[in-house]
């Protein structure tokens, strides 16, 4: 059994990136702003951020971003069988506002593996899954890594011939369009560090516990003349 540790490229990515793709701006209802034009698009800076307000006006909403986080797992053997995953996020500030939101993780499928950009917000760019059991902004701790323990669903997400693509999001935005209920100017929020940050201290890691796959032996018949 191995255990292979990633994190997605820092500054200046050659495989794989983090970044916020995001709708800001809106006056809408939370299904019309999930499947909004996204105009918002940033893979630079130290901090990555989930993020969603809520107007004055009643379920009425204005933000929404979500991050794509990326890593090049092709470093694992191709014959080996993953068989548990964990990704890491590092939370330096939340915002529990007056509405309950929870994070989770989701697939994410962004055009370009080392860029993001308004565009990839796209909904169908998202995956309906998720990945993990989610927390609650409220229940978040910052200053220390969130560890995210991949269910079936995450771990088949792990590829271990190229880039391995997650999403860290709202789950009432993983899940459609029902949304959280609405407070007024409600502003719920969890920045967390990116692969910006120096080092690797904080960035966002994916661990990967995997081994070579079972060979199945086939007894032969030998016939001695």
């Amino acid at each position: 059994m191995a255990t292979t540790t990633v994190y997605p490229d820092p500054s200046v990515e050659s495989t794989s990136v983090d970044g916020i793709a995001g709708k800001d701006g809106a006056t809408s209802s939370w299904t019309d702003l999930r499947g909004a034009v996204g105009d918002v698009g940033t893979d630079n800076g130290a901090s990555l951020q989930v993020f969603a307000i809520a107007t004055t006006t009643t379920d009425v909403w204005s933000r929404l971003y979500r991050n794509a986080v990326l890593f090049d797992t092709s470093g694992i053997d191709d014959g080996d069988t993953v068989s548990a995953a964990t990704l890491s996020i590092y939370p330096t500030a939340k915002d529990a506002s007056t509405i309950t939101v929870t994070l989770n993780v989701s697939a994410s499928n962004p055009d370009v593996n080392t860029v993001i950009d308004a565009d990839d917000y796209t909904t169908s760019k998202w995956g309906s899954v998720k990945f993990a059991t989610g927390v609650t902004v409220a229940d978040i701790s910052t200053g220390a890594y969130h560890v995210f323990t991949l269910n079936a669903s995450g771990i088949a997400a792990v590829d271990v011939t190229g880039i391995s693509k997650f999403g860290i999001r709202y789950e009432e935005d993983i899940d459609g369009n029902t949304g959280p209920a609405w407070a007024s100017g409600g502003e719920p929020a969890v920045t967390f560090s990116s692969a910006d940050t120096a080092n690797t201290t904080q960035d966002p890691k994916l661990v990967v516990t995997h081994a070579v796959a079972s060979a199945t032996f086939v007894p032969t018949m030998q016939i001695i003349m």
